[in-house]
């Protein structure tokens, strides 16, 4: 196989040596779709969505298309590829629940699913290689250094000073960032600076108790530097967080029902 995906729904897609699609589910038999031979590319988009592309730079989608993720046609589930007139070129995507950010290889990013409107939108020259999704919500870090956010604000984790959804892609007031890590309930970054900020829900970062939230993004633990930080589960609501120090140790915080968090309790 030359290039294969797997999304959230156990569906596989996969594109033999010889140019041919493949598709099946779980323990189904292997499928081939349609004829043609000049398929030459998966994305894995991580939801129920799937999109391929071939060697002349087209792109095309599969799956599901309730919230016209793929396409503004009232088709809800593609079964067959369905060509994407908006974008060629495909450099790279992300996916959240309702929602697909695509790069091309100009480095223009397009959004498409539940925006305030379901349509294609042009949100610019990001020049980033860089993107995150959670949920209902996406993000990309720009060459510019700044962050940029659509969707669903949960917490005020977009660090706009409320929780009001963003309908188009809005550039944040944090600048020079080196990392974005979008979790369900809380962004994190990093910035030039190795200084680590949070918006949305605390998860203790800040010290608050539990469930409180900030939304405005504030610097986490401002004496020290951090050089990574990942999101837990947040399968238990308040979720847990991860961060390596610039000294080489880990720093952990948040919901540690199973140990987790390797504190010893």
């Amino acid at each position: 196989m030359a290039s294969i995906s797997l999304n959230q729904d156990r569906t596989y897609v996969a594109i033999s040596d010889s140019g041919k699609l493949f598709m099946w589910n779980g323990n189904d038999a292997v499928a081939q779709v349609g004829t043609d031979t000049d398929w030459s590319r998966t994305f894995n988009g991580g939801n129920k969505t799937t999109f391929v592309g071939k060697s002349d730079g087209t792109i095309y989608g599969l799956g599901d298309n309730t919230d016209h993720q793929i396409d503004s046609d009232a088709q809800t589930t593609f079964t067959s590829p369905k060509l994407i007139d908006e974008v060629s070129n495909l450099l790279t995507l992300v996916q959240s629940t309702h929602q697909t950010l695509f790069i091309d290889t100009n480095k223009n990013a397009y959004l498409a699913g539940r925006t305030g409107e379901y349509l294609y939108d042009n949100v610019g020259q990001s020049e980033t290689l860089r993107l995150v999704a959670s949920n209902m919500s996406t993000n990309y870090l720009g060459q510019d250094g700044f962050a940029y956010f659509n969707g669903v604000n949960t917490n005020g984790k977009f660090g706009f000073g409320d929780s009001n959804n963003v309908v188009t892609s809005t550039k944040s007031n944090m600048g020079s960032l080196k990392k974005v890590v979008h979790c369900a309930n809380r962004v994190l970054l990093i910035d030039a600076s190795d200084t680590l900020y949070v918006s949305g829900l605390d998860t203790g970062l800040l010290g608050n108790a539990v469930g409180q939230s900030v939304n405005t993004f504030t610097a986490v633990e401002a004496a020290e530097t951090f050089t990574d930080v990942a999101c837990g589960s947040e399968e238990d609501s308040d979720g847990h967080v991860l961060a390596i120090n610039t000294d080489g140790t880990l720093w952990s915080v948040g919901f540690n029902t199973n140990g987790h968090l390797g504190h010893g309790d």
